[in-house]
């Protein structure tokens, strides 16, 4: 995990696919000629820590540390790609402990291009971040404490699609290639291929309603055994008005329960609505039977004059290792769900999901806010054998407040807890912060951040940890 070139540009991202992954997201629109635009920001400062090992009450050690993190942002919005690559190597040098001194590199990018257009798209997305190795140890809530609690991860996909209309019907079919690698043997490998076709008239929102669709993945390990999953179905209903659909779905999927099969030869079925008044609302809801027994799903979007909600809840067969491609380290508002990662592990389990998102940008204030619960019940290890179930539910909160032309006060809250059946643990991290711009492209940030663990078992895990930071934030172009 640690990198004995500590130099800004080196160590964690080193991975020759990586880079290659960074130059397909590029090529493609830069052949469609579209504009792309380059921004560079720098941090730079000095970072206060009173238990830089994350240890238990009592055994904290101090230490002063020294930081530089460049962000680098490419951009591009045409008519034919679409595209945002995030780039971060955040640079620590310690007072103290010199040897702990790390680059940590973390790569959000997406890119979105159509090769024909308005028919045939291509999809590229890479991720590298630092997983949580276990929750069964100190957590860390940023790269900033000594521990061995965590390991770089890189996640790259590839997924072209088709769509089109036919008569007065919608057609996707898409197809994906996903390859989840970690730094050091200790943790396997995984990759996902998957591939889904869909047609229906749904968006006609009047009469006869219906849909075809079919759904296949499959998950190989370098031990493990894998996983494979597959579901086809009808869709048929009618639309009582212009806004609300009914409808019901019959078909066949994989049984949870069939460890080395895919065969259709389960039945399932689910009966629902749609309500969409407008586009700014949608809401969709349905209930059935699975293979693993009932089921429920929805999906609320609602868009506001000045920004967003939505919820989403949906119950289906997943993998741990299919969990940690939905990770966007630089775009989301946190990174909650890596405790949950456990780099390497193939259990499988019935996800149940669901999450609530808001987002308002007011005059002069920006509020972002996420409500989840996820329950992993029926898990089993990859050949089938039972082990205990667990929780994780949580809360995100940053908020923004301009209160003076120069002056900007940052807060936000994490709180989360995770029941694996053995232990229990609740991670909270808090953070105040005010910027003061001091010219049209630099500002001073000073901040107060705590982190604290508590676990309702025995060993080790709980701890307290105050940070200090001061700032100096650069916009370089």
């Amino acid at each position: 995990m640690k990198n004995k070139n500590n130099s800004l540009f080196s160590g964690g991202l080193h991975r020759s696919h990586t880079w290659l992954a960074i130059a397909a997201l590029a090529l493609p629109g830069m052949a469609s000629g579209a504009p792309w635009e380059l921004s560079i920001n720098a941090e730079a400062g000095v970072i206060h820590t009173n238990n830089l090992l994350l240890a238990p009450a009592g055994a904290e050690e101090n230490d002063t540390v020294y930081t530089v993190s460049p962000m680098f942002s490419l951009t591009t919005d045409g008519d034919r790609t679409q595209a945002k690559l995030l780039y971060s190597p955040e640079a620590y040098y310690y007072s103290e402990f010199e040897n702990a001194d790390d680059v940590f590199h973390v790569l959000d990018a997406n890119l979105t291009t159509a090769l024909i257009r308005e028919r045939l798209f291509l999809n590229l997305s890479g991720i590298h971040y630092q997983s949580i190795v276990t929750p069964d140890a100190a957590i860390p809530t940023s790269n900033i404490p000594v521990t061995g609690n965590r390991v770089d991860s890189t996640a790259l996909e590839i997924r072209p699609y088709w769509q089109q209309k036919i008569a007065k019907a919608d057609l996707r079919v898409e197809a994906g290639y996903l390859d989840l690698q970690y730094d050091g043997d200790q943790y396997q490998a995984s990759t996902q291929k998957h591939g889904s076709l869909n047609i229906n008239n749904f968006k006609q929102q009047e009469g006869l309603a219906w849909g075809l669709d079919y759904n296949y993945r499959r998950m190989e390990y370098e031990i493990a055994a894998p996983f494979e999953f597959q579901r086809a179905s009808l869709n048929l209903g009618f639309w009582v008005s212009g806004s609300l659909r009914l409808f019901a779905v019959g078909g066949a999927e994989t049984s949870f329960n069939n460890i080395f099969e895919s065969n259709l030869d389960e039945d399932f079925w689910e009966a629902g609505f749609q309500f969409k008044p407008n586009q700014r609302f949608g809401l969709e809801v349905a209930a059935g039977d699975r293979s693993y027994g009932t089921s429920l799903r929805a999906d609320m979007t609602y868009t506001l004059r000045r920004g967003s909600l939505s919820f989403n809840y949906s119950e289906a067969p997943s993998t741990r290792a299919e969990s940690a491609f939905g990770s966007r380290p630089l775009i989301d508002t946190d990174m909650l769900d890596n405790i949950l990662d456990r780099p390497g592990e193939s259990d499988r389990f019935v996800s149940k999901r669901g999450e609530f998102r808001a987002s308002v940008d007011l005059a002069k204030s920006t509020l972002t806010w996420r409500i989840f619960s996820e329950k992993r019940e029926s898990r089993t290890t990859d050949v089938g054998v039972p082990i205990t179930d667990e929780e994780f539910s949580g809360t995100a909160v940053r908020w923004d407040w301009r209160f003076g032309p120069k002056t900007t006060l940052n807060t936000g809250a994490d709180i989360a807890r995770r029941d694996d059946g053995v232990n229990v643990d609740d991670v909270t991290r808090f953070n105040l912060g005010v910027d003061y711009r001091m010219s049209a492209k630099t500002s001073l940030r000073i901040e107060g951040h705590r982190s604290k663990q508590d676990r309702q078992a025995v060993g080790l895990g709980s701890y307290t940890e105050n940070q200090g930071r001061l700032l100096l934030l650069v916009e370089i172009m």
